[in-house]
Formats: C-alpha cells, sequence, structure tokens
C-alpha cells in the first residue's frame, strides 16, 4: 500500500459517509467531499452534474489524490506531517493547510507548496526538527478552530467532532512516529 492509499484510508475513517448539515458552511459532503469539490471534478471530467451523494470510490480516490495530497505535494513531505497536510487540506482547504506549513518552516506563505517550500521544510527536518513543525502545525490549526467559533459562535457545534478528530491525528501521528 502507497503513503497516499494509507493517509487516505485514515482520512476516510475519520469523515464518513453523507452529511448534508444545514448549519455546516461546507454543505452536502460525502466522504470529506463537498459538492462544490465534486462539481468541478464533473465539470473537469465533462460529465453530468449529480449529487455528492452518488459519489463513487473511484471518484472519492482521484479527487483526494489530485486536488489534496498532490496539490499540497504530500509525497514530498516527511511522515507523519504529510497525513497532518493532506488531512488539513481535507477539511481546511489546500492553501490555509499550504499556509500553515509555510508558515511552520519559515518559508514564504503564498498558499502553494512549491520547491522553495519543500526545500525549507527539508531544511528544518535535517537539523532534527520535525516534531517541532508538527507542534507548530497543530497548534495553528487548533488556532483556527477557536478563531472560526469566536467569529460565529453558532458552529460550536462542531467542537467536539473537531476536537475528536484532532485527537485521533495525534494518536495517529504518535503511532507513525513510533515507527
Amino acid at each position: 500500500m502507497s503513503r497516499y492509499e494509507e493517509c487516505l484510508k485514515y482520512i476516510l475513517k475519520q469523515e464518513g459517509g453523507y452529511v448534508n448539515n444545514p448549519f455546516d458552511r461546507g454543505g452536502a459532503t460525502n466522504y470529506g467531499i463537498t459538492q462544490r469539490v465534486y462539481n468541478n471534478y464533473l465539470t473537469k471530467c465533462q460529465l453530468p452534474l449529480r449529487s455528492v451523494a452518488e459519489i463513487d470510490m473511484h471518484e472519492v480516490s482521484t479527487i483526494y489524490q489530485q486536488e489534496y495530497w498532490d496539490k499540497c505535494h504530500c509525497s514530498n513531505i516527511p511522515i507523519p506531517l504529510d497525513l497532518l497536510v493532506m488531512d488539513s487540506a481535507v477539511q481546511h482547504g489546500v492553501n490555509r493547510a499550504s499556509r500553515w506549513l509555510q508558515r511552520c518552516v519559515g518559508a514564504n506563505q503564498d498558499g502553494s507548496i512549491g520547491d522553495k517550500t519543500i526545500y525549507a521544510l527539508h531544511t528544518y527536518v535535517v537539523d532534527k526538527k520535525l516534531q517541532e513543525v508538527i507542534n507548530k502545525y497543530l497548534s495553528l490549526r487548533t488556532s483556527f478552530y477557536t478563531q472560526i467559533i469566536k467569529n460565529d459562535p453558532t458552529q460550536q457545534r462542531f467542537e467536539k467532532g473537531w476536537k475528536n478528530r484532532m485527537d485521533h491525528l495525534l494518536k495517529e501521528i504518535g503511532k507513525l512516529n513510533e515507527c
């Protein structure tokens, strides 16, 4: 199993199936893929639009690989940070996930991971600071959840789910760090 497949398997377990909570700003979602993302995929593939509730697993895997794993260059990111970045991209968008990583390693925060960000990351890691990057990244993500609730108290209903997701992610990162 490739590292992409391992990360996808973990994330899909966290995301679950179809949800259309009227309070969720993402709207209808299936396996963590919003209707908007699915529409973009279908349009790009010149396929008719349909409900994200009808998405199949091949489409799910293709979208995750193209829109999150590849766009964040996760195959060039050390384990377990690759999972953290991909999971963040899925939940918060590629731009924000990329900026968090760039901020953690002192790279230009343009929201697009490229050669300069990967170089900065690997320079950091060479100095044995991978755990420092992971800790900074987790802190930024946790602060973001707090800010969401501060900006819109109606989102507090999702706080427990976000905390559970972060707790599961911390456990998974801990297991991967032991290897």
